[in-house]
């Protein structure tokens, strides 16, 4: 199956697209890039030869140029402190998907709703990490306060006090708009369960921090990044009774399995 899958590289070169470019951003990015071009040209035209229309034209872009600066420092701030393990935009996915799910995607990240989860199926080489990134991505660049965490280290997060302090990052997954939580068991061809619901659950609910666990967990946009939905393991039935435990709405949870297609 994963033998016939396209790859990445092909789907490129024949130019198409699984999710389209942002082409808002392609457009303001190169007219970013042309104001600075004409800065360093107009800067060097007056070390040449002064001019007092040149060094107002090297104000107005100056000027001009005030908010993109700003714009792409805020994201690149945001695209930091979530801690990808990579950087990918939505577009570079290319992995195989239904259509279904391509729109349920993009209307994921336009939604504001609190509280939505969404549980990415697939075994090894389907796309379900990057493309947990990509969407958190997306979501960083429109000034949402994202996450990335594996699922082990979430694990012994649930023990840290409330209000324990993180030196490198300027929020923490309590505190992020979307949380991805990767990691959670590997899938195919690995067979047998590495983190269990009924594990993430007793962890989750543990002594110290139980109930604001749970609370954060039910009330936060989360991706859960799971394995193959093997149905002799049930996998996904087992998730979703977990979600369903923590009072989640079942309107609020959708599950994606890359392996369908």
């Amino acid at each position: 199956l994963i033998a016939n899958r396209p790859s990445r590289k092909k789907a490129l070169s024949n130019g198409k697209y699984v999710f389209q470019p942002a082409w808002y951003n392609v457009i303001f990015d190169t007219l970013t890039d042309l104001i600075y071009f004409g800065i360093g040209a107009v800067a060097a035209s007056l070390i040449c030869n002064y001019q007092p229309d040149m060094l107002i034209a090297l104000v107005g872009l100056i000027v001009i140029v005030a908010y993109p600066a700003y714009y792409w420092y805020t994201t690149k701030m945001l695209l930091q402190n979530a801690e990808y393990p990579f950087q990918l935009r939505l577009s570079q996915w290319n992995n195989a998907i239904k259509d279904a799910n391509v729109t349920y995607l993009l209307e994921f990240l336009k939604q504001k709703q609190k509280g939505k989860h969404l549980l990415i199926f697939g075994s090894q080489g389907t796309g379900k990490t990057t493309l947990a990134v990509a969407l958190a991505t997306e979501a960083s660049i429109k000034s949402s306060c994202c996450s990335y965490v594996t699922a082990v280290k979430l694990l012994c997060m649930f023990y840290n006090p409330l209000d324990m302090i993180y030196e490198r990052s300027l929020w923490n997954w309590r505190k992020c708009d979307l949380l991805v939580i990767d990691d959670i068991n590997p899938g195919l061809p690995v067979e047998s369960d590495i983190i269990s619901a009924d594990l993430f659950y007793n962890t989750l609910n543990n002594l110290q921090n139980g109930s604001h666990n749970i609370q954060h967990i039910r009330d936060k946009n989360i991706i859960w990044v799971m394995g193959s939905d093997d149905p002799t393991n049930k996998l996904e039935e087992k998730w979703v009774s977990l979600l369903h435990q923590l009072k989640v709405d079942p309107s609020n949870i959708k599950v994606i399995d890359l392996e369908e297609v």
